[in-house]
């Protein structure tokens, strides 16, 4: 499962994650249907940490938004399209809060990187001039803009807030709140951070260094407008054993000699982000691993990427929408490298059972043999659950051989209301087909297990097949994910939320790590070591 809201503007923000044109309308993104993947949120960092509560948050020297050199107008009134405040070259997102115009652009997919954050105000009925900007012509500064409109103040004004997602160490978010008549009122850095603006106040969460027993502590603020100043009115913390403790649904990890990647579902502006490691410990975000989508496929419902290394090069299988159909399918890139950027040539699906609502999460195993396959999720439709299913792939990974079969389906009653997110893999003779189910929002959603005759089954559950549940720090596990590191041993990934910020928009799906252990002739996960 995947997604994650934007700088989460939950609930009377405004955030545009659409296609160029004007955006005004306070829809933080598309509505998401039941059992699928929701949106990805706003994270990203600095190394500093929010205030203590009470103090004073403005720090206009810090901000990323500054005013302009000088002043520059331009001839748009309300209703226009958004392309008429865009630069040549340029496609833009739009909207309006009272008397200003808030404006992102960016360059169109495969023409360039770089990003354009503009306040305007209006002067006239059918004319603005430039009065904040931040520029990143090159796409060094950001990896993505988002901006939310909402009456954070509480005294029924409109402001606009803006979300970076900065490049470099620390992956910061900053968040610049700006007021009438064009002024950044508040100023703040998170590191592995998230944001939320709503009405009568802005919360941002962060995320503090880990020391030498790898747990770190994430913070939650609440910003609002006290005696005519913004202050930190709540400020919480609670401890965390993730290992990159990011928006980071859906992982898949792949080991490339000593280094480590992870890919997840889209957040944070990226179709599929990818981390890397020396150690499986400290954690880098790299460029987005699939920077274009194929014609055929909708934007913004990339979810759970699975990759298969294969002679020459590297396959990436992944969810998306396809525009024809409306439904979810699987899709296939590739690349020469396992940093991409991978490459879709495809005119349509790898995988997409219609008929049966879908096909969702692809899963890769290779078995002793060298033989590779293909294990996914029917989304189910009225009278057939959510079904798991596996098929050969050929040498190379670009293609289906054979016929799919039929792993396993929701029949206990923990499982309600789905089962999805397979992943496969052989301890000795036997193989275990581990898979989540539950509702995926809440920390009810939990990873099980079978063990399975062949890679095409059959699998046989438990009476009771859960191996990993909600437990101290974390909720709602999900996404299981097996790697083995220099030693030999074998860690399984997850992703979960924090137990105290489940679901989105206030929370993050983090991955975790646990040492597992097949040597009783079934799963167990070692929890004392949380992470590498």
């Amino acid at each position: 499962m995947a997604v994650a809201v934007l700088i989460s503007v939950g609930l009377a923000g405004s955030i545009s994650m659409s296609e160029p044109g004007p955006v005004a309308s306070p829809s933080l993104t598309p509505p998401v249907p039941p059992g699928s993947h929701p949106p990805a949120d706003l994270g990203v960092t600095t190394v500093g940490g929010p205030t203590s509560a009470g103090s004073p948050v403005v720090d206009t020297s810090q901000s990323v938004l500054r005013p302009p050199a000088s002043a520059t107008g331009k001839t748009w009134a309300e209703g226009d399209d958004c392309a008429g405040l865009a630069d040549s070259g340029f496609i833009a997102r739009c909207g309006t809060a009272g008397p200003l115009v808030w404006l992102v652009q960016s360059r169109p997919p495969g023409q360039g990187l770089g990003f354009e954050a503009r306040v305007l105000r209006r002067i006239g009925k059918d004319r603005v001039e430039v009065v904040l900007e931040a520029v990143d012509g090159a796409g060094v500064r950001f990896g993505d803009v988002r901006v939310a409109v909402a009456d954070v103040a509480g005294d029924d004004s409109r402001n606009i807030v803006f979300a970076f997602y900065r490049l470099g160490p620390g992956e910061i978010l900053s968040v610049d709140l700006v007021e009438a008549p064009g002024v950044v009122g508040v100023h703040r850095d998170y590191p592995y951070g998230s944001a939320r603006a709503a009405a009568g106040r802005l919360d941002g969460w962060a995320t503090a260094a880990k020391g030498a027993t790898y747990a770190s502590t994430l913070v939650h603020e609440v910003i609002g407008r006290r005696h005519q100043r913004w202050e930190v009115v709540i400020k919480e913390t609670s401890p965390s054993t993730a290992v990159y403790p990011r928006d980071f649904p859906d992982p898949f990890l792949l080991r490339v000699g000593p280094t480590f990647y992870g890919y997840a579902t889209n957040a944070s502006g990226a179709n599929v982000p990818l981390i890397r490691s020396p150690d499986m410990h400290t954690w880098t975000r790299l460029v987005d691993a699939l920077p274009q989508l194929p014609a055929w496929s909708a934007p913004g419902r990339v979810w759970a990427p699975a990759v298969l290394a294969r002679p020459g090069g590297y396959v990436l299988y992944y969810t998306t929408r396809d525009r024809a159909s409306g439904q979810q399918c699987i899709s296939q890139a590739f690349s020469s490298t396992p940093e991409g950027p991978f490459q879709d040539p495809s005119t349509g699906p790898l995988v997409c059972q219609v008929e049966r609502g879908g096909s969702i999460d692809p899963g890769t195993f290779v078995d002793q043999d060298g033989s590779a396959w293909l294990s996914w999720k029917s989304n189910g439709v009225a009278g057939e659950t959510s079904l798991l299913w596996s098929q050969p792939l050929s040498s190379d990974g670009r293609s289906l051989q054979g016929t799919p079969t039929v792993l396993l389906t929701q029949d206990q009653g923990w499982e309600l209301p789905l089962v999805e997110g397979p992943a496969m893999i052989r301890d000795g003779d036997r193989y275990y087909l581990f898979y989540v189910a539950g509702p995926w929002q809440t920390a009810d959603y939990a990873i099980g297990y079978a063990t399975c005759s062949t890679p095409a089954g059959p699998c046989v559950k438990e009476q009771d097949a859960r191996v990993l549940v909600s437990k101290g720090m974390f909720a709602g596990p999900g996404g299981p994910a097996f790697v083995d590191d220099a030693q030999g041993r074998r860690w399984m990934g997850f992703h979960a939320w924090g137990s105290t910020e489940v679901g989105y928009p206030m929370g993050r799906r983090m991955l975790y790590l646990v040492p597992v252990d097949f040597g009783s002739g079934r799963p167990v996960l070692d929890m004392t070591a949380l992470s590498p």
